[in-house]
Parts: structure tokens; sequence; C-alpha cells
């Protein structure tokens, strides 16, 4: 098996949105503290404080994210902070608040969980993987496999490898990590025994 490390466009304009889910999650949690507030007549703050320095620690990260933390080692900290909070937000206003207001508490605990699971997958080496059962391409939540059966070509050069599918469709993606010349021409060779492999097992079919 191969590994060979890959810049993908939606990845990396993934990455570029993560910010902007930390700020928009913080404004809305100090929107629903400050809801909570009126609730308990601000007689009692404190119970409220962590929210709020939950609230500011996503806005803030979420604007300086890529100078504080570029490689993102605090982000699932960040995002975990969010969504417990979101949860206990979710069960206090159960005593008070409207059905909305409690379901939408609990939605965005739900989608801040999605966030971390796709985060991570984001934020961790994207890589392209080849295998005896076809090319594994990094997703959001999986990896996709692209069985070899649907592969006419699969061609990997210092800076880029091209995979052209059996319909003439073909992606190229940027190669993140230099390679020498024999790990190019190992890879090469394998794609290409595999695609000859699948190909004579579909004639013998």
């Amino acid at each position: 098996m191969f590994n060979i490390p890959v810049r993908l466009d939606g990845v990396e304009k993934r990455k570029k949105s993560t910010g902007l889910f930390h700020i928009i999650a913080g404004f809305f949690l100090i929107g629903n503290a400050g809801s909570n507030l009126n609730q308990i007549g601000f007689k009692i703050i404190w119970p409220i404080l962590p929210v709020y320095g939950v609230a500011m620690i996503s806005i803030v990260y979420g604007i300086f994210r890529t100078k504080i933390d570029p490689h993102a080692n605090y982000n699932l900290l960040v995002r975990s902070m969010q969504m417990i909070t979101f949860l206990i937000l979710g069960f206090v206003f159960l005593s008070f608040a409207n059905t909305i207001a409690i379901v939408s508490l609990f939605l965005w605990s739900l989608i801040v969980f999605l966030l971390m699971r796709t985060e991570k997958k984001v934020f961790s080496r994207v890589e392209i993987r080849l295998t005896e059962e076809g090319i594994l391409i990094p997703g959001f939540f999986s990896d996709h496999r692209l069985p070899w059966n649907l592969v006419q070509h699969f061609v990997v050069r210092k800076d880029y490898v091209t995979i052209t599918r059996t319909n003439q469709h073909y992606v190229q993606l940027e190669v993140l990590k230099p390679f020498d010349d024999a790990d190019i021409n190992n890879m090469n060779a394998y794609s290409e025994r595999q695609i000859e492999l699948q190909n004579k097992m579909n004639k013998a079919e």
C-alpha cells in the first residue's frame, strides 16, 4: 500500500471556514446566555459566566485561529467546550424556555459534534492510499474508495497525481510530499498492475 499526501480543494475550503463557525457558535452562546439572564432577572450572574467565557474563547479563537493555532491543536478542545455548553444550556432551558429555543440548543450541540468529526478529518494528514481494493480518497467523514475497475490511468509525478476514470473524467491533485524517482516509479508500476489485473478479471467474466 502506498500513501500520497495531497491537497484537496474541498478540504482547504473547509479549513478556512472553521474560524467562521467558531465565531457564529460564540455569538449564539452569548444570545442564549442573555436570554437565561432575563429569565432569572439578572439576580444571579455567576452561573452564566462560564457560558460567556466559552463564547468569548470561541469568538477570539475563530478570529485569530490561523495565527495562534495554525495546526488546529486546540480546535477539538474548543469544539468540546461549545458542545458541552450547548447541552447544558439546553437542559437548563427545559424549565422555562419555549420549544423552539430548546430544540435549537440541542440542535446546535449536534451541529458542533458533526463539526468536530469533520474537522478532525480535515486537520489530519490528507492523503490518498493505493490498495489492492482501489484508491482510497479522504472525505469529511470517511474515506471514499474508487475501485480499480473504474480507473483507466493513475499517474504520479513529482508535483501532481492524475486519476483518470473509465468514463474519461479525470482529476489532478497537488502532491505535498517530495518523492524520489524510485518511489514514483514504484507507485506508477503498482497502479498499472492493479488496473491490468482488474481488466483481465473483467474480460474473464
